[in-house]
């Protein structure tokens, strides 16, 4: 069975699902994508890909996407499936869309399928649309297969792949790390006694870091302590480093830039007494878990990424009130003060991550939906 799949980039987690989908008996993976992009999220290495790869330029205009080469690539090759990315503003993969379903060919669509902060009228349009026409439309989850049922989309044809990241290959390089070595790092950084609360995403608007800046300078105020850490570039990391030098926090405030090396990351996590993402988390929740470290972001549903459906406060992760620095101050107090309820979430946090929400999950999702249960797996 050959799939190809149409991506505008190849990030690393993409790349992890496409491997391990490669490894599957009687599967051939082809990715277009645009491999030779400058974006950030473009971490493309032939090395580390087990599956075929051609490079398909994008093009932009307005915020409206174009794929020159796309149907001239598609021409040359034949597949028994097409899965294209479920992105409203890519008029090419619209385009083919209607036209290889006018030839009876199996072809879907895989995207969230819901907005972060409400819906437009043109995804509205493109998801209806794409639903419609799609032989299976892929969700990330359950938010957006509802939301798609809501347009009227037949039930048969949905299906929540779910959200994953190699969790195995993250938990290896955690078993990886001995006491000693911890301990060494401790001292290597002057985090002897410190408690750290820690955050490892890109420091855009969406994500409001503000909010961590203003819960950190309350909470370092009462207990000089507290170390935050974080991890990730962005456009407001200059804005943000002013702030923390404007309020003399810089001694309790580290900013360490992007970090993307698994094992220095490995030792950042595992010296983290909280992880913190204060909004639209992602699939950094899945990497929190993994080290089995306790999770806080906020209740706001409309606001939140797909990765946010996997996570239940008190259970696997702990909640705060949207928009409130007071309220994420006290839940990081929390967690900090009541170990019993940081081990409760982490171990259930360790459980979804492993068994409920894992790579292998998302690929049998995958091909029970294209095949049927009848496929020998790979381990």
């Amino acid at each position: 069975m050959h799939i190809i799949f149409v991506q505008p980039l190849l990030p690393s987690y993409s790349i992890s699902f496409f491997n391990r989908l490669s490894q599957q008996v009687n599967v051939n993976v082809t990715v277009l994508a645009d491999i030779y992009c400058n974006k950030q999220l473009n971490q493309y290495e032939s090395k580390y890909c087990e599956f075929n790869v051609i490079h398909l330029e994008d093009k932009s205009v307005k915020g409206v996407f174009f794929r020159p080469g796309l149907k001239k690539i598609l021409s040359g090759l034949s597949f028994d499936h097409l899965i294209l990315n479920g992105n409203p503003r890519d008029l090419s993969q619209l385009y083919i869309l209607i036209s290889e379903r006018i030839k009876g060919r199996s072809v879907s669509t895989w995207g969230m399928f819901h907005r972060i902060g409400g819906t437009r009228f043109i995804s509205e349009c493109y998801y209806k649309i794409a639903g419609r026409l799609s032989t299976n439309c892929f969700t990330y989850t359950k938010r957006g297969l509802n939301a798609q049922l809501m347009r009227g989309i037949d039930s048969n044809k949905l299906v929540a792949l779910g959200t994953a990241i190699d969790e195995k290959k993250v938990i290896d390089e955690k078993n990886k790390r001995s006491i000693d070595e911890i301990k060494q790092f401790t001292v290597d950084n002057n985090l002897t006694n410190k408690k750290i609360v820690l955050q490892v995403v890109r420091l855009s608007a969406i994500k409001k870091p503000d909010l961590l800046l203003k819960a950190a300078k309350y909470l370092i105020n009462q207990d000089s302590d507290i170390l935050f850490v974080l991890i990730g570039g962005g456009d407001l990391e200059c804005q943000l480093k002013e702030q923390v030098f404007r309020d003399g926090l810089s001694e309790n405030i580290l900013f360490l830039g992007p970090i993307y090396d698994e094992k220095v990351l490995s030792f950042w996590f595992l010296t983290a007494d909280v992880f913190v993402i204060p909004s639209c988390i992602g699939l950094s929740a899945h990497h929190a878990m993994c080290y089995e470290l306790p999770i806080i972001t906020d209740n706001d549903y409309e606001q939140q990424a797909s990765e946010f459906e996997i996570l239940f406060d008190g259970l696997n992760a702990c909640l705060y009130k949207a928009n409130d620095p007071n309220s994420l101050a006290e839940k990081i107090r929390l967690l900090l003060n009541d170990r019993d309820l940081s081990q409760l979430i982490t171990k259930n946090a360790f459980h979804t991550v492993t068994e409920l929400s894992s790579l292998d999950k998302k690929v049998e999702n995958l091909l029970e939906a294209l095949i049927g249960r009848n496929y020998e797996a790979i381990n």
